[in-house]
């Protein structure tokens, strides 16, 4: 059974590389959706495009870090001293970003209804803000 998860995890890296989605483990990486969005977007394409995936938490907070590492680069390499300050986002900027990861699990289920049909196992309210079970 691990050696099945090591290879459905190994696939799934793989599957979403071309996207910047890290997948680490099958659980929080796929918590907003994006992960199986860029799945289904790989091997259909016409059904799913790139650019209806939505931000989510992590892209908001990936965006953060990314301008607080720049921010603390240049500081670095202006040669003088900088006060930088940890960047956060507004409660809007999360709700939107909540908002995406709804979305992104709606966007899934209808393009899995597209390709055959398959029984929607979990529900976006299910996922959304919470840490699913990898067996989900």
């Amino acid at each position: 059974d691990d050696e099945r998860l090591a290879l459905l995890l190994s696939w799934a890296r793989l599957a979403v590389a071309p996207f910047g989605v890290p997948v680490r483990n099958l659980s929080t990486s796929f918590a907003d959706g994006r992960a199986l969005c860029f799945a289904v977007h790989r091997y259909a394409p016409w059904l799913l495009g790139r650019e209806q995936v939505s931000g989510t938490v992590a892209t908001l907070e990936a965006g953060l870090a990314k301008r607080e590492n720049e921010a603390e680069r240049d500081a670095l390499s202006s040669g003088r001293w900088v006060q930088t300050y940890d960047m956060h986002a507004t409660d809007e900027e999360y709700k939107a970003a909540r908002e995406g990861e709804r979305a992104n699990w709606r966007l899934l289920a209808s393009a899995v209804r597209e390709l055959g049909g398959m029984p929607t196992l979990i529900a976006a309210a299910d996922a959304v803000g919470t840490v699913p079970d990898e067996k989900m």
